[in-house]
């Protein structure tokens, strides 16, 4: 039996949002650093030790937007969990379902998170970041707006989230006062 789709609150949704930012962000430093340690060292070695101030020195700035996609290609997986969904979507309670309420497939998560990257790789490569962070905003923004909770990405997919926490149907308790 399929469970019928609840939609996340948009506190969720925010929240989620929030949380898988900053993994990525976390991740990426970690990727960062493991891919940009080994590509200074590779500078220094190739700098012309006779090189004066007046020489230009530095990776190409193909091998820098190529460091950057790698990076990107790391952080991926991260992001996704190897295709079980954000890590904002885990701590708050939220599953990717199919618009017919089962779980989504591996790569439905998969390229839930693998449009989002593209889109920043590919206005970083061609030296827009902001325009990519942008694009990724306003992609996202109909998530706000619809009572399904989705963004543009998760209508292309063919993704709906779901919430798994406890509806709030009532008031919370009121404690009788203690006696005076």
């Amino acid at each position: 039996m399929v469970e019928q789709v609840r939609p996340p609150s948009r506190r969720e949704v925010l929240s989620s949002a929030a949380i898988s930012v900053g993994v990525t962000v976390i991740a990426g430093s970690v990727a960062t650093f493991l891919v940009g340690f080994p590509a200074v060292w590779v500078d220094i070695a190739m700098t012309d030790p006779t090189a004066d101030a007046s020489t230009p020195t530095g990776l190409p700035e193909s091998a820098a937007r190529g460091l950057f996609v790698l990076v990107l290609l790391l952080l991926w997986p991260v992001t996704c969990r190897l295709g079980r969904g954000t890590w904002g979507d885990t701590v708050m309670e939220l599953q990717a379902r199919t618009t017919t309420g089962e779980t989504a497939e591996r790569w439905r998560c998969w390229a839930r998170t693998g449009v989002v990257l593209t889109l920043l790789g590919v206005a970083t490569v061609l030296g827009r970041p902001g325009a990519g962070l942008l694009a990724i905003v306003v992609q996202w923004l109909p998530a706000l707006v619809r009572s399904d909770r989705r963004s543009l990405v998760d209508l292309i997919v063919g993704v709906v989230p779901h919430t798994t926490s406890s509806p709030k149907l009532g008031r919370p308790f009121v404690w009788p006062s203690p006696p005076t």
